[in-house]
């Protein structure tokens, strides 16, 4: 996601959100603080729509002006991707790799992880780092889009990530015919679920209830307009939950544990 005040795709994001839950910078603890101590507001229940209205409109500036074009990548499926960098110790990073290798070598299907959505989409060099951490196929034509956490940024945060890629998933699939995608089971999908997958205690800061209902039931009225279901909700991992960077405890090594950590995620 870009920073406030850039231009393109993301332009005018954090200024819709900022307004809708009525703080300076959405992003920050302090916002996540705020919130708990004051509560939300009503302008809260536009979040969704306003947030669509303000990237749909920045969608028919980059994307449907001049010649479209997209990504062969974009909307994969089936395409996990087990390998990272040995640099790399962030907690989400090496869980979410972990999760993928464990759920392979159990020949499970219905994951993948980072998924592109709109790599090329306004030139070839253009938003390739957006990505979908973790992908679930819940049912033939239903997926979720998984935001993980185990420590970093807030779930304030986590949530408008996950919701902005939601939004994408929704132009995409109105526009796919105008793009040249083909048919694809991510695309063609008639229900998408959207979640923030963390530790309980990632939330425990935080009044999380009141944000999720209004983000649900948004995406629920924005999702009928387009003859599609979508929701939202923050799910956290059992109590037992443990990995390098989050806690000091023996982490989760062993793969059966490891699908357990998705297979039994609760909402929050």
């Amino acid at each position: 996601m870009r920073r406030k005040g850039d231009s393109g795709l993301f332009a005018g994001v954090r200024e819709a959100v900022d307004h809708a839950l009525d703080v300076s910078n959405y992003a920050t603890i302090t916002a996540g603080d705020l919130l708990k101590k004051q509560g939300y507001g009503t302008e809260t229940t536009t979040l969704v729509s306003n947030l669509f209205q303000v990237i749909d409109g920045n969608w028919n500036g980059a994307v449907r002006t001049g010649p479209l074009s997209h990504s062969l990548q974009n909307f994969r499926w089936h395409c996990p991707k087990p390998d990272f960098a040995e640099h790399n110790t962030s907690a989400e990073v090496t869980l979410e790799r972990a999760l993928i290798r464990a759920l392979s070598k159990a020949d499970r299907k219905d994951w993948s992880n980072q998924v592109p959505l709109i790599s090329g989409i306004a030139g070839p060099d253009a938003f390739k780092k957006c990505a979908v951490d973790l992908v679930h196929r819940r049912g033939e034509s239903s997926f979720e889009f998984v935001e993980l956490k185990v420590k970093s940024d807030t779930p304030v945060h986590a949530a408008v990530e996950v919701l902005v890629y939601g939004l994408l998933w929704l132009l995409s699939r109105r526009d796919r015919c105008d793009l040249g995608y083909p048919a694809g089971p991510i695309l063609d999908a008639r229900e998408l679920m959207l979640s923030v997958l963390a530790p309980r205690s990632y939330y425990s800061r935080y009044s999380v209830e009141p944000l999720a209902s209004a983000i649900n039931e948004g995406l629920v009225v924005l999702g009928k307009h387009h003859g599609v279901t979508m929701g939202f909700s923050f799910t956290a991992f059992p109590a037992s939950f443990c990995w390098p960077g989050y806690s000091d405890n023996i982490p989760t090594s062993n793969d059966k544990d490891l699908i357990a950590l998705l297979d039994t995620r609760k909402a929050v």
